[in-house]
């Protein structure tokens, strides 16, 4: 009997070590089965690019699919004074919109998410 316990708790033990040792799926930057875009704050449209709410004033105040049309709007300039522009008309929307609803106004972004358009110096 001691010889079938032993066997049936190695059995177990490594059945446990294998489903452990599986990955949990995809990392968190990976966009969630069906869904058009990354996970909040893993970025895109570029190898720095970032969004969520450590990354975008205002993301609390926005419905998901603003959040959505933010990042694909974001994505979509060719110039950065355009995208500049676009981001100073953003935080002034959510400026308004924290006003109207009582809340501190989100402070600027910390990082310049138009900085990949920004040309680059001739050498």
């Amino acid at each position: 009997m001691n010889t079938a316990r032993f066997i049936t708790a190695l059995l177990l033990a490594a059945g446990a070590g294998s489903v452990l040792a599986q990955p949990a799926g995809p990392g968190p930057c990976m966009a969630a089965s069906g869904a058009s875009a990354p996970a909040a704050g893993c970025g895109g449209g570029g190898p720095h690019a970032r969004w969520g709410k450590d990354f975008t004033p205002g993301w609390p105040m926005m419905t998901p699919e603003e959040r959505q049309a933010h990042r694909e709007r974001l994505a979509s300039f060719k110039t950065y004074e355009d995208c500049k522009a676009y981001v100073q008309q953003h935080h002034d929307e959510m400026a308004a919109r924290a006003k109207e609803r009582g809340r501190p106004v989100p402070a600027a972004p910390r990082r310049d998410a138009c900085a990949p358009l920004k040309a680059k110096p001739s050498k």
